[in-house]
Protein backbone atom coordinates (compact mmCIF):
# COMPACT_ATOMS: atom_id res chain seq x y z
CA UNK A 1 0.00 0.00 0.00
CA UNK A 2 2.60 2.37 0.89
CA UNK A 3 4.54 4.14 -1.95
CA UNK A 4 6.55 7.32 -2.52
CA UNK A 5 6.59 10.07 0.23
CA UNK A 6 3.64 8.24 1.60
CA UNK A 7 1.93 7.74 -1.42
CA UNK A 8 -1.28 5.05 -0.96
CA UNK A 9 -0.94 2.91 -4.35
CA UNK A 10 -3.50 0.95 -5.32
CA UNK A 11 -3.71 -2.88 -4.57
CA UNK A 12 -4.02 -3.81 -8.19
CA UNK A 13 -3.73 -1.83 -11.83
CA UNK A 14 -7.57 -1.21 -12.66
CA UNK A 15 -9.28 -1.32 -16.19
CA UNK A 16 -11.86 1.17 -17.51
CA UNK A 17 -14.47 0.01 -15.13
CA UNK A 18 -12.53 -0.84 -11.76
CA UNK A 19 -13.42 2.18 -9.56
CA UNK A 20 -11.27 2.43 -6.89
CA UNK A 21 -12.73 5.26 -5.21
CA UNK A 22 -16.29 2.91 -4.62
CA UNK A 23 -18.70 1.48 -7.23
CA UNK A 24 -19.94 4.86 -9.28
CA UNK A 25 -23.80 5.57 -8.96
CA UNK A 26 -23.83 6.17 -12.62
CA UNK A 27 -27.16 8.55 -13.94
CA UNK A 28 -29.74 6.51 -15.72
CA UNK A 29 -27.71 7.66 -19.18
CA UNK A 30 -25.12 10.00 -20.18
CA UNK A 31 -25.73 13.28 -21.72
CA UNK A 32 -26.55 13.15 -25.25
CA UNK A 33 -23.41 15.14 -26.26
CA UNK A 34 -20.22 16.23 -24.37
CA UNK A 35 -21.04 19.10 -22.09
CA UNK A 36 -17.24 20.44 -22.81
CA UNK A 37 -17.68 20.36 -26.63
CA UNK A 38 -20.81 19.78 -27.35
CA UNK A 39 -20.16 18.11 -30.30
CA UNK A 40 -18.60 14.55 -29.29
CA UNK A 41 -20.64 11.29 -27.69
CA UNK A 42 -19.95 11.34 -23.78
CA UNK A 43 -18.11 8.30 -22.77
CA UNK A 44 -17.17 9.25 -19.09
CA UNK A 45 -19.09 10.79 -16.53
CA UNK A 46 -16.52 13.28 -14.80
CA UNK A 47 -17.73 14.60 -11.31
CA UNK A 48 -21.49 14.42 -12.33
CA UNK A 49 -20.39 15.60 -16.29
CA UNK A 50 -20.41 13.65 -19.11
CA UNK A 51 -17.48 14.14 -21.13
CA UNK A 52 -16.05 12.92 -24.29
CA UNK A 53 -12.54 11.46 -24.31
CA UNK A 54 -10.52 14.22 -26.23
CA UNK A 55 -11.91 16.39 -23.39
CA UNK A 56 -11.39 14.06 -20.69
CA UNK A 57 -7.83 13.65 -22.13
CA UNK A 58 -7.18 17.77 -22.17
CA UNK A 59 -8.75 18.00 -18.21
CA UNK A 60 -6.36 15.70 -16.80
CA UNK A 61 -3.38 17.17 -18.79
CA UNK A 62 -3.99 20.81 -18.03
CA UNK A 63 -4.85 20.09 -14.17
CA UNK A 64 -1.68 18.02 -13.94
CA UNK A 65 0.27 21.34 -15.55
CA UNK A 66 -1.66 23.63 -12.80
CA UNK A 67 -0.13 21.59 -10.55
CA UNK A 68 2.95 21.53 -11.23
CA UNK A 69 3.21 25.84 -11.49
CA UNK A 70 0.93 26.09 -8.00
CA UNK A 71 4.35 23.83 -6.66
CA UNK A 72 6.76 26.67 -7.65
CA UNK A 73 8.32 29.08 -5.33
CA UNK A 74 8.11 32.18 -7.55
CA UNK A 75 6.89 32.61 -11.48
CA UNK A 76 9.94 33.22 -12.29
CA UNK A 77 11.18 29.60 -11.10
CA UNK A 78 13.21 26.76 -13.23
CA UNK A 79 11.81 23.49 -12.38
CA UNK A 80 14.38 20.71 -12.72
CA UNK A 81 12.86 17.70 -11.53
CA UNK A 82 12.95 14.26 -9.70
CA UNK A 83 9.57 12.60 -11.20
CA UNK A 84 9.72 9.46 -8.49
CA UNK A 85 8.40 5.94 -10.25
CA UNK A 86 7.57 2.92 -8.74
CA UNK A 87 5.76 1.54 -11.83
CA UNK A 88 2.20 1.37 -9.85
CA UNK A 89 -0.25 2.64 -12.70
CA UNK A 90 -0.67 6.05 -10.54
CA UNK A 91 3.15 6.43 -10.95
CA UNK A 92 3.26 4.74 -14.95
CA UNK A 93 0.66 7.73 -15.89
CA UNK A 94 2.76 10.55 -13.61
CA UNK A 95 5.88 9.44 -15.76
CA UNK A 96 3.52 9.53 -18.75
CA UNK A 97 2.33 12.73 -17.77
CA UNK A 98 5.72 14.41 -17.39
CA UNK A 99 7.34 13.19 -19.86
CA UNK A 100 5.65 15.78 -22.12
CA UNK A 101 6.54 18.71 -19.60
CA UNK A 102 10.01 19.70 -21.61
CA UNK A 103 7.82 20.86 -24.43
CA UNK A 104 7.07 23.45 -21.91
CA UNK A 105 9.24 26.59 -21.17
CA UNK A 106 9.18 26.72 -17.29
CA UNK A 107 10.26 22.83 -16.70
CA UNK A 108 14.02 21.74 -17.34
CA UNK A 109 13.65 17.93 -18.79
CA UNK A 110 12.95 15.45 -15.94
CA UNK A 111 14.87 12.97 -14.36
CA UNK A 112 13.16 9.74 -13.36
CA UNK A 113 13.59 8.35 -9.47
CA UNK A 114 12.98 4.64 -8.28
CA UNK A 115 14.11 3.68 -4.76
CA UNK A 116 14.89 0.12 -5.01
CA UNK A 117 12.73 -2.12 -2.30
CA UNK A 118 13.98 -5.44 -2.82
CA UNK A 119 15.25 -5.36 0.16
CA UNK A 120 12.47 -5.07 2.27
CA UNK A 121 10.84 -8.19 0.44
CA UNK A 122 13.70 -10.26 0.65
CA UNK A 123 13.88 -10.52 -3.32
CA UNK A 124 16.60 -12.75 -5.16
CA UNK A 125 18.75 -10.86 -7.24
CA UNK A 126 17.82 -12.39 -10.34
CA UNK A 127 14.15 -11.17 -9.31
CA UNK A 128 15.38 -7.61 -8.73
CA UNK A 129 17.40 -7.26 -11.88
CA UNK A 130 14.67 -8.67 -14.14
CA UNK A 131 12.56 -5.81 -12.19
CA UNK A 132 15.22 -3.17 -12.57
CA UNK A 133 15.53 -3.71 -16.10
CA UNK A 134 11.61 -3.68 -16.88
CA UNK A 135 11.93 -0.01 -15.50
CA UNK A 136 14.88 0.95 -16.93
CA UNK A 137 13.56 0.25 -20.61
CA UNK A 138 10.18 1.97 -19.68
CA UNK A 139 12.08 5.05 -18.93
CA UNK A 140 14.01 5.08 -22.38
CA UNK A 141 10.88 4.55 -24.26
CA UNK A 142 9.85 8.04 -22.91
CA UNK A 143 13.81 9.01 -23.69
CA UNK A 144 14.43 9.97 -19.83
CA UNK A 145 16.99 9.35 -17.54
CA UNK A 146 16.54 6.73 -15.06
CA UNK A 147 18.26 7.02 -11.49
CA UNK A 148 17.89 3.97 -8.99
CA UNK A 149 18.26 4.33 -5.45
CA UNK A 150 18.59 0.88 -3.23
CA UNK A 151 16.42 1.32 0.05
CA UNK A 152 19.19 0.44 2.07
CA UNK A 153 21.51 3.19 1.07
CA UNK A 154 19.73 5.24 3.67
CA UNK A 155 21.57 3.28 6.24
CA UNK A 156 24.90 4.37 4.77
CA UNK A 157 27.48 6.56 6.85
CA UNK A 158 28.51 9.55 5.72
CA UNK A 159 32.39 8.08 5.85
CA UNK A 160 31.95 4.87 4.03
CA UNK A 161 34.25 4.49 0.85
CA UNK A 162 32.73 1.34 0.04
CA UNK A 163 28.84 0.99 -0.13
CA UNK A 164 28.85 -2.51 -2.28
CA UNK A 165 31.17 -4.34 0.40
CA UNK A 166 28.38 -3.37 3.27
CA UNK A 167 25.24 -4.01 0.91
CA UNK A 168 24.57 -7.44 2.44
CA UNK A 169 24.42 -6.60 5.78
CA UNK A 170 22.37 -3.04 5.15
CA UNK A 171 19.87 -5.01 3.34
CA UNK A 172 19.25 -7.52 6.38
CA UNK A 173 19.32 -4.74 8.67
CA UNK A 174 16.48 -2.72 6.66
CA UNK A 175 14.21 -6.80 7.22
CA UNK A 176 15.20 -6.41 10.54
CA UNK A 177 13.59 -2.49 11.09
CA UNK A 178 10.41 -3.33 9.12
CA UNK A 179 10.05 -6.88 10.78
CA UNK A 180 10.36 -4.99 14.36
CA UNK A 181 7.52 -2.98 13.72
CA UNK A 182 4.52 -3.87 16.69
CA UNK A 183 1.88 -2.83 14.02
CA UNK A 184 1.26 -3.36 10.06
CA UNK A 185 0.15 0.96 10.39
CA UNK A 186 3.17 1.46 12.16
CA UNK A 187 5.11 -1.23 9.43
CA UNK A 188 3.62 1.11 6.82
CA UNK A 189 4.20 4.44 7.92
CA UNK A 190 7.89 3.35 8.41
CA UNK A 191 8.49 1.82 5.31
CA UNK A 192 6.94 5.11 3.74
CA UNK A 193 9.33 7.50 5.72
CA UNK A 194 12.48 5.04 4.56
CA UNK A 195 11.28 5.57 0.76
CA UNK A 196 11.05 9.37 1.05
CA UNK A 197 14.80 9.35 2.59
CA UNK A 198 16.26 7.64 -0.01
CA UNK A 199 14.63 10.07 -2.65
CA UNK A 200 15.71 12.77 -0.62
CA UNK A 201 19.46 11.04 -1.07
CA UNK A 202 18.93 10.80 -4.44
CA UNK A 203 17.76 14.17 -5.01
CA UNK A 204 20.54 15.64 -3.69
CA UNK A 205 22.78 13.52 -4.93
CA UNK A 206 21.89 14.74 -8.72
CA UNK A 207 21.44 18.14 -7.00
CA UNK A 208 17.86 18.79 -8.20
CA UNK A 209 15.68 20.95 -5.80
CA UNK A 210 12.21 19.02 -6.45
CA UNK A 211 10.92 15.90 -6.13
CA UNK A 212 7.47 14.87 -8.13
CA UNK A 213 5.66 11.89 -6.08
CA UNK A 214 2.33 10.60 -7.60
CA UNK A 215 -0.21 10.93 -4.43
CA UNK A 216 -3.40 11.73 -5.95
CA UNK A 217 -6.87 13.54 -4.05
CA UNK A 218 -7.96 10.47 -2.77
CA UNK A 219 -4.28 9.64 -1.70
CA UNK A 220 -4.01 12.71 0.24
CA UNK A 221 -7.44 12.45 1.57
CA UNK A 222 -6.74 8.98 3.06
CA UNK A 223 -3.54 10.59 4.37
CA UNK A 224 -5.91 13.61 6.28
CA UNK A 225 -8.47 11.34 8.09
CA UNK A 226 -5.37 9.04 9.24
CA UNK A 227 -2.82 11.06 10.35
CA UNK A 228 -5.37 13.49 12.25
CA UNK A 229 -6.36 9.63 13.86
CA UNK A 230 -2.82 9.02 14.58
CA UNK A 231 -2.29 12.83 16.02
CA UNK A 232 -0.16 14.09 13.52
CA UNK A 233 -2.57 16.49 12.09
CA UNK A 234 0.08 19.69 13.02
CA UNK A 235 2.24 18.21 10.40
CA UNK A 236 -0.57 17.59 7.70
CA UNK A 237 -0.69 21.39 6.59
CA UNK A 238 2.21 20.91 4.83
CA UNK A 239 2.34 16.78 3.63
CA UNK A 240 -1.76 17.80 1.71
CA UNK A 241 -0.81 21.29 0.36
CA UNK A 242 0.48 21.21 -3.54
CA UNK A 243 4.34 21.32 -2.43
CA UNK A 244 6.25 21.19 0.69
CA UNK A 245 8.32 24.13 0.67
CA UNK A 246 12.66 23.27 0.95
CA UNK A 247 13.32 21.87 4.61
CA UNK A 248 15.40 18.57 4.34
CA UNK A 249 18.31 18.73 2.64
CA UNK A 250 16.96 22.01 0.79
CA UNK A 251 14.41 19.83 -1.31
CA UNK A 252 11.05 20.32 -1.41
CA UNK A 253 8.02 17.45 -2.84
CA UNK A 254 5.58 18.43 -5.49
CA UNK A 255 1.64 16.83 -4.95
CA UNK A 256 0.35 17.63 -8.99
CA UNK A 257 -2.05 15.08 -8.77
CA UNK A 258 -3.72 16.75 -5.90
CA UNK A 259 -7.15 17.81 -7.91
CA UNK A 260 -6.96 14.57 -9.55
CA UNK A 261 -8.70 11.24 -8.01
CA UNK A 262 -7.29 7.55 -8.68
CA UNK A 263 -10.27 6.90 -10.93
CA UNK A 264 -9.41 9.93 -13.12
CA UNK A 265 -6.45 8.28 -13.15
CA UNK A 266 -7.07 4.93 -14.20
CA UNK A 267 -9.60 5.76 -17.15
CA UNK A 268 -6.69 7.81 -18.35
CA UNK A 269 -4.52 4.82 -17.72
CA UNK A 270 -6.63 2.73 -19.48
CA UNK A 271 -7.09 4.70 -22.38
CA UNK A 272 -3.62 6.05 -23.56
CA UNK A 273 -2.89 1.98 -23.19
CA UNK A 274 -0.11 2.24 -20.70
CA UNK A 275 1.21 -0.24 -18.49
CA UNK A 276 2.52 -0.94 -15.25
CA UNK A 277 5.03 -3.22 -13.46
CA UNK A 278 4.55 -5.80 -11.17
CA UNK A 279 5.70 -4.79 -7.70
CA UNK A 280 5.04 -5.95 -4.00
CA UNK A 281 3.57 -3.62 -2.08
CA UNK A 282 3.36 -4.07 2.03
CA UNK A 283 -0.93 -4.91 1.46
CA UNK A 284 0.38 -7.63 -0.74
CA UNK A 285 2.15 -9.42 2.15
CA UNK A 286 -0.01 -8.68 4.83
CA UNK A 287 -3.56 -9.28 2.95
CA UNK A 288 -5.60 -10.63 6.30
CA UNK A 289 -4.45 -7.57 8.48
CA UNK A 290 -6.28 -4.15 8.15
CA UNK A 291 -3.79 -1.09 9.47
CA UNK A 292 -5.20 2.35 10.07
CA UNK A 293 -4.56 3.67 6.47
CA UNK A 294 -6.89 0.64 5.39
CA UNK A 295 -9.32 0.93 7.33
CA UNK A 296 -9.53 4.59 6.83
CA UNK A 297 -9.19 3.88 2.72
CA UNK A 298 -12.37 2.01 3.33
CA UNK A 299 -14.31 4.74 5.40
CA UNK A 300 -13.80 7.35 2.78
CA UNK A 301 -14.53 5.63 -0.39
CA UNK A 302 -17.70 4.46 1.00
CA UNK A 303 -18.23 8.34 1.86
CA UNK A 304 -17.17 9.22 -1.88
CA UNK A 305 -19.83 6.45 -2.87
CA UNK A 306 -22.27 8.02 -0.84
CA UNK A 307 -21.40 12.03 -1.69
CA UNK A 308 -19.09 11.84 -4.38
CA UNK A 309 -18.12 15.27 -3.31
CA UNK A 310 -16.51 13.90 -0.27
CA UNK A 311 -12.79 13.59 -1.25
CA UNK A 312 -12.50 17.14 -2.64
CA UNK A 313 -14.44 18.93 0.65
CA UNK A 314 -12.10 17.25 2.91
CA UNK A 315 -8.92 18.70 0.65
CA UNK A 316 -10.67 21.90 0.40
CA UNK A 317 -11.08 22.17 3.62
CA UNK A 318 -7.46 21.16 4.50
CA UNK A 319 -6.59 23.83 2.60
CA UNK A 320 -7.55 26.22 5.61
CA UNK A 321 -5.24 24.68 7.77
CA UNK A 322 -1.87 26.30 8.60
CA UNK A 323 0.97 26.04 11.01
CA UNK A 324 2.63 28.95 9.55
CA UNK A 325 5.61 27.42 7.92
CA UNK A 326 6.05 24.62 5.72
CA UNK A 327 3.13 24.98 3.31
CA UNK A 328 3.07 26.08 -0.34
CA UNK A 329 -0.51 26.41 -1.74
CA UNK A 330 -0.53 27.83 -4.99
CA UNK A 331 1.88 30.97 -6.43
CA UNK A 332 0.86 34.30 -4.78
CA UNK A 333 -0.53 35.95 -8.33
CA UNK A 334 -2.77 32.56 -8.59
CA UNK A 335 -4.84 32.99 -5.41
CA UNK A 336 -5.21 37.14 -6.11
CA UNK A 337 -7.07 36.34 -9.64
CA UNK A 338 -8.88 33.22 -7.99
CA UNK A 339 -10.25 35.53 -4.99
CA UNK A 340 -10.46 39.21 -6.86
CA UNK A 341 -12.61 40.17 -4.08
CA UNK A 342 -10.15 40.16 -1.47
CA UNK A 343 -8.21 42.05 -3.18
CA UNK A 344 -10.79 44.97 -3.65
CA UNK A 345 -11.49 44.38 0.10
CA UNK A 346 -7.84 45.25 0.98
CA UNK A 347 -8.03 48.48 -0.98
Amino acid sequence: MSGYGGQEEPRDDPGPCDNQDGPTKLPKKLSEVCVKCNESKPTYLCRNESVCWTCFDLIVQRKFKQGILFSRLTRQEKMPMLVAYSGSMVSATLLHLAADLPNRSFIDKPIVGHVDTSAAFGLSAAERDEFLSSMRAKCQSYNLQCEIIPLEDILLEPTETDPSASAPGRREKIRDILNSSGSLTAKEDLYSNMIRAALLILAKRLNLPRVVLGNTATDLAVKLIADTSKGRGFQLPAEISWAELPKELGIAFSQPFKDLLRTELAYYFHMHKLSALNHLTLTDLTQKQKSINLLTEDFILRLQNDFNHTIHTLLRSSDKLSTGTGKLVAPQGWREAKNPSEKSKGG
